[in-house]
Parts: structure tokens; sequence; C-alpha cells
């Protein structure tokens, strides 16, 4: 298995630029890595894709900052929530991949606590920390941890076989700044209250609690679908709960200004002072996502580089 990234490998992407810049997925997993050299990812300026799992990866190069992944797989390594803000949090902020990472893996490494700032990749859609170390989502300014809102467009969370105690302000933020969530994974922590407000995430079409040392809700009801919990749950809150969750519900979204980027301005916008209608503006947004997608499908179809399992 490969210890380090082979100086052959890397001496000839040097000499062979037009197939380097071709590659947009490379699969090194399965090996026995201890550090990536930043120079490989310096000679992929187009790569999409990184599936890196199954090695002994303590940290990442700096380099990776320069990328605009789509996708990035490093489940099963050694990383710390210090190394990873380091790699992808720390003095050189990953600007571009946080508006092009939509899947994230990072399960099964040492994380001791949630990195606020991943929740700053504004494409994630899928955000695997399960089997780390966390004890607690609630939000901690001296670590800069816990969850906060962000991630607009996520659908899956899983954070299961961790040790998290305390959940924090979690239901209330994702039924406000996360829509699209379908899948929330809270299985086998240490959660002893499960919090009723969880039902108000309607959005949801699967919910897993078991494997928690709670005793308020019988395991007979956590092992039915989701619409069942979910309305148990929501049947538990008390008026006066159900109301001091949507004011602080209400507040959080008055407390955030959206506003939609200007479109460039044509001639005609000058003189006529008209403006692009706003159900045109979601239309081409649409478009472009469905495009976007379709591309990104053809893209990871193209131009693999696989090293797993190399001797």
């Amino acid at each position: 298995k490969l210890k380090q990234i082979p100086a052959a490998l890397l001496d000839e992407l040097r000499g062979s630029s037009r197939v380097a810049e071709r590659i947009q997925v490379l699969k090194v997993s399965q090996n026995a890595l201890e550090a990536i050299n930043g120079d490989l990812f310096a000679l992929l300026p187009l790569l999409k894709a990184l599936e890196a799992d199954q090695n002994c990866l303590k940290q990442l190069p700096s380099e990776i900052c320069t990328l605009s992944l789509s996708a990035l797989s490093l489940a099963r390594n050694q990383l710390t929530a210090n190394s990873v803000v380091a790699s992808l949090l720390g003095n050189r902020p990953c600007f571009r991949m946080q508006s092009t990472l939509t899947e994230l893996d990072l399960s099964s490494n040492r994380l001791e606590y949630l990195p606020s700032a991943l929740l700053d990749f504004v494409s994630l859609r899928s955000l695997n920390l399960s089997n780390n170390r966390i004890s607690s989502l609630a939000i901690d300014p001296s670590l800069s941890s816990g969850w906060k809102r962000g991630l607009p467009v996520l659908e899956t969370l899983d954070v299961s076989d961790n040790r998290i105690e305390n959940l924090g302000d979690l239901p209330l933020i994702l039924g406000e700044s996360c829509p699209l969530l379908k899948t929330l994974l809270l299985q086998n922590n240490e959660i002893k209250a499960i919090p009723p407000s969880l039902g108000m995430l309607t959005s949801l079409q699967c919910i897993d609690l078991r494997g928690n040392p709670q005793r308020a809700v019988r395991n007979a009801v956590l092992e039915k679908g989701c619409e069942a919990i979910l309305i148990y749950l929501r049947n538990r809150m008390t008026p006066a709960e159900l109301q001091d969750f949507q004011m602080k519900q209400r507040a959080m979204s008055e407390s955030v200004t959206v506003s939609m980027p200007e479109p460039l301005e044509s001639t005609a916008d000058r003189e006529g002072e008209s403006h692009w209608p706003s159900d045109a503006i979601h239309e081409a947004s649409a478009l472009v996502d469905e495009l976007r997608t379709d591309i990104d499908a053809l893209s990871f179809e193209l131009n693999h580089v696989h090293l797993s399992e190399a001797h």
C-alpha cells in the first residue's frame, strides 16, 4: 500500500500538463497515506472529486484550498477537529470550495468538536460526521464550534455514533436555515432528552434517534416511520413551548436579510430603468443548477485516476 504519493507520478504530471489538466477525479483510498503532497493538488487545477478514505491522514495540505472540489471523502482517517480547521478553515480558508463542495465525508475520524466554519460551505448537500468524538452541537465561541446558521441546501446530515449530549439549538436552526433537509441521523449518541422541537422539522423524510440513553420516548415510537415520529414529538410540545419556538424562529429569520444579486445592467435597463422580474431570476437559477448537475455527472465519468489498494 502507498505510504506517500509516488514521486514518479508527480514527475509524470509535471511533464504532461495537458494530461494533468484533464484529471477530474482522484481516488487514493485504502492505502497507508499519512500525508498528501501539496504539489499534487497544484498540478491538478480542474480536480472535482477526491476520495482518500481508509488511510492514515492526520492533516491535509493547504494547497487543497486552491481547488474547486464538489466531492471530498476522507472517511476512516486520523483527522482531528483542529487539523480540519488548520487545513480547510484556518488562515487560508477555502473560498473556492466553499461555493462548490456538495458532499463532505469526515466520518470515522477523531473530531472532538464540530468546527462552525464547516457550515459556511453554502453548496453542501450531504455532510457526514458520523463515528467521531463530538460531544456537543451547542455553540461555543471559545472553540468556534457548534451548529450555527448555514448550509441552505443541506439534504443529509449524519452525526450518528458520536458522544453528543447537547444538541444546542439544532432543531431551531435546522428548521430555519435548512429547508431542504430530508435525512437527519442522530442515533447512538448520549442524548438524554430528545427535544420535542425536532418534530417541527417537517421537511424530513428520515430521522433516526435510536440508541440514545433517553427514556421519554419509547423505543416502539422510535422504530416507526419518520412522519409518525415527527407527529409524536410535535404533540409533546406544550402550547408555551410551541409559541416560544415559533417566536425564536421568526426572530432568527428577521435577523438575516437575504438579497438577490443585481442583474447585469444593459443599455435598455439604464434608459428605461427596467429590471428582471423575480420569477425570471428564479427560473434562470433553477436552469443553471440543473445544467451544473448534468455537467458534474458527466465529468465524473471522465479522466479518473485510481490509486486505491496500490502495492
